[in-house]
């Protein structure tokens, strides 16, 4: 086969190759960030390995078997060997897939439009139009386009010609190596373009292009030469007979359906397009189903305050509580508010909330509630989707895990506080990080809720590492995990809340009694639960702690 051929891999070449810096992050460590992210976009209905397990399975038992899967990935990595005992093939070679994704975007030849970000099949579309226009004519210059519909190669190619090419593409030794399977582009017809010997279409010759493709539909442009042909135009009968023999293929005329598009030599009209508006049309009635349920659909999203530009002050659900409408009297709203259309920045000055002044005691309490919110003029508001939203539990840990907490050492950077100690220890700057993990007063409130729900396991070096851990050990949709969920969301608020308490209304709570409200909190929420659990002893012992 023509594709094996080491002299032909050997004269290929390439506009662009890997550079050192991007060869060295193909083949540096792979991280328990990129395993858990690679298995977490492999479908859940994708056909099992050799072991018999699927994807599924090792999402539903990570907490199990989440500690060898890592190792047995992060081994294939260091040694470059395959263990065939357990399913980790398809984890390997989506780690491998993403991180060539990063690298393709500048190899793969512009005419490729293909799953590249960025690039869509529209262009292929309009771009074809555009060169077969006035094909219907006998006069001009010569001309040919051959629609091409390729093989199915996945069985047929010769892996040892995509290494090859790997290689003298650039990428490392090492990755080429772990590579089993991979798809490149190389681009044989430059080599003609270089010499001379190919001749370009009228309208290609300009931008120098050849052929456009998407995945198996290829359109390839040439001027009307003893080549190969499908639909010409201005080609000499003789010279076309030829082409048609030498190709053996036989001759066509426009209009072709591409893409789904029918390709014509003149204007589109709306009846050629009749086709696609009905298949549009008969689809359309999901999207009207959708528009339906648009006031379903906002009740679960929020708002990431930033700057408050683009959420609105009264209907949106950027505050801990929900949505104003829902929890402040309606009689403030329509005092102080009046318009409806009003947003949040509309009420923030020099990074501090700038309400109207109250007149009452009862209105001074809601605005003191409406500016426990937090925000940041530095950025922009976040839309967020709350599928299952347990309000303000949920809202703060959004906010914790983005780092949009205003915390002391935030507050000392903008200039609005002079002191960014942790007002608990007074042993460090009140990050994020030390609030939730470093400082030792919380921290013991953490060990202890995860004792309670049968961890026994010491501390994690960071708080990067700590929030790793429980994505990787509280995963899952049944009751139990939930429950880890609910824990996690109520430790992050209660600390949240304690830490407020003490800073503004001076009040102080032991170790016991922040746990307490913790655990107050999920039982709360564990009320309105209607998920049953099963009755095994493990889930038993769970419930009983």
């Amino acid at each position: 086969m023509l594709a094996t051929s080491p002299e032909l891999v050997d004269a290929l070449t390439f506009n662009s190759l890997v550079d050192s810096t991007v060869a060295d992050n193909l083949i540096k460590d792979v991280s328990i960030d990129e395993i858990v992210l690679a298995l977490s976009t492999i479908g859940l209905s994708k056909a099992p390995g050799p072991d018999g397990f699927s994807s599924h399975f090792f999402k539903v038992c990570w907490a199990i078997v989440g500690d060898d899967f890592v190792a047995a990935i992060t081994n294939f990595f260091s040694k470059s060997k395959m263990m065939k005992e357990i399913n980790i093939y398809k984890c390997i070679t989506k780690i491998i897939s993403l991180r060539m994704k990063n690298v393709m975007q500048n190899l793969i030849s512009e005419n490729q439009y293909s799953f590249i970000v960025g690039r869509s099949i529209q262009d292929n579309i309009l771009v074809s139009h555009e060169i077969v226009r006035n094909y219907h004519r006998t006069s001009g210059s010569p001309r040919c386009s051959l629609k091409i519909d390729l093989k199915k190669a996945y069985d047929t190619v010769s892996w040892q010609a995509v290494l090859s090419t790997k290689k003298k593409m650039g990428f490392p030794d090492k990755f080429i190596y772990w590579i089993s399977l991979c798809m490149s582009t190389a681009n044989i017809l430059k080599q003609h373009i270089d010499n001379g010997s190919y001749g370009f279409h009228p309208r290609c010759s300009l931008t120098k292009l050849i052929h456009i493709c998407f995945v198996d539909d290829v359109l390839v442009f040439f001027k009307g030469s003893l080549s190969a042909a499908l639909y010409s135009s201005s080609i000499d009968s003789r010279v076309l007979d030829d082409i048609i023999k030498c190709i053996d293929c036989s001759s066509s005329t426009l209009p072709v359906r591409y893409l789904g598009i029918p390709l014509l030599s003149i204007r589109l009209s709306y009846a050629d397009c009749l086709p696609l508006i009905a298949k549009v049309i008969d689809s359309s009635w999901c999207w009207r189903r959708v528009l339906e349920h648009r006031s379903l659909a906002h009740s679960h999203i929020g708002f990431i305050l930033g700057d408050g530009t683009k959420t609105n002050f009264l209907i949106d659900s950027w505050h801990p509580k929900g949505k104003l409408t829902d929890w402040v009297d309606p009689n403030i709203l329509a005092d102080y508010f009046p318009n409806s259309k009003v947003k949040v920045t509309d009420f923030l000055t020099d990074n501090k909330w700038n309400l109207l002044d109250p007149n009452s005691e009862s209105v001074t309490k809601i605005f003191s509630q409406i500016s426990d919110a937090d925000f940041d003029t530095n950025g922009e508001d976040i839309i967020i989707w709350e599928p299952n939203s347990k309000g303000q539990h949920s809202f703060i840990s959004w906010l914790a895990l983005h780092g949009r907490l205003k915390t002391r050492d935030k507050l000392l950077k903008w200039g609005v506080s002079e002191n960014d100690k942790c007002v608990l220890c007074d042993n460090g700057s009140e990050s994020v990080a030390h609030l939730f993990h470093d400082c030792h007063f919380y921290a013991l409130i953490w060990e202890g809720l995860l004792l309670r729900i049968g961890y026994v396991r010491g501390a994690t070096p960071s708080w990067e590492v700590e929030i790793q851990w429980c994505i990787a050990y509280f995963s899952g949709n049944d009751l139990i995990s939930s429950i880890k969920k609910l824990v996690f969301t109520g430790f992050i608020y209660q600390i949240w809340r304690d830490r407020n308490n003490r800073i503004f209304a001076k009040k102080t709570c032991s170790i016991h009694q922040v746990s307490v409200l913790i655990i107050n909190d999920i039982q709360l929420k564990l009320s309105t639960y209607s998920r049953t659990v099963i009755d095994i002893p493990e889930n038993i012992r769970f419930l009983m702690n």
